[in-house]
């Protein structure tokens, strides 16, 4: 099964850009989250989880039955976001086995978000779903959670019995920031690692570095046909 829903942006729409004092700052739609307060309940219930780094990575599981539904964030994004929490009470109204995570540089996940990659945060989704249960589960990825599920999709085949993409946004490294920034911001960009860029829903400035924009181009999946079986 693959299923794939739209929050009605258009994530390969148009960047804006803008100036910010001295600084370029790009806008830019992967999509929209609204950050909850962690309540006492999951508080309790998050664990942790050493990736190969050695670093601790926060997840939730809870138990139920197969397959287990697996949510993954979108960028700069936890699992504490709203469809993660609107997920997690329909898996517990159904009894079904529902993990949530944070990656690496993200949420309560250690690490630097700076050095975060496609790749990387791919691999601590996997280390973590390993980990946690070895059954079948269908994958649930919001935005970036997307192209990170379709990844997972194809180095766990036999596993996973489905996909549903959440304002979907698999290459959004390529096709909706570099294709979007101008000749200085990419020079800045390759030349530093790293410049900030601000989502049009907020003013706080994320840092786009060069390994993302690098890794995300080995890993991009739009132009090809995506085999899963």
């Amino acid at each position: 099964m693959l299923l794939m829903l739209s929050t009605g942006e258009n994530t390969k729409g148009a960047i804006k850009g803008i100036r910010s004092g001295n600084q370029d700052v790009t806008r830019f739609t992967v999509a929209c989250y609204i950050l909850l307060p962690m309540n006492d309940k999951l508080q309790r219930l998050v664990q942790f989880h050493k990736n190969r780094l050695g670093q601790e990575l926060a997840y939730q599981y809870l138990p139920g039955k197969q397959p287990m539904v697996v949510f993954l964030s979108g960028y700069a994004s936890d699992m504490t976001g709203s469809k993660a929490e609107h997920l997690s009470e329909h898996c517990v109204r159904r009894g079904q086995a529902f993990l949530r995570l944070d990656y690496s540089g993200h949420g309560q996940s250690a690490g630097n978000f700076s050095d975060g990659s496609i790749g990387r945060w791919a691999e601590d989704a996997q280390s973590i779903i390993e980990y946690v249960n070895r059954s079948p589960c269908v994958l649930v990825g919001s935005s970036m959670g997307a192209w990170i599920m379709l990844v997972l999709a194809k180095k766990m085949r036999r596993r996973v019995k489905g996909l549903i993409g959440i304002a979907a946004a698999p290459d959004f490294t390529k096709d909706l920031i570099w294709n979007g920034l101008d000749d200085k911001q990419r020079e800045t960009l390759v030349d530093k690692g790293e410049i900030y860029l601000t989502s049009q829903d907020t003013d706080d400035a994320l840092p786009i570095t060069w390994r993302l924009i690098e890794d995300g181009n080995d890993r991009l999946l739009l132009n090809d046909v995506i085999h899963l079986s």
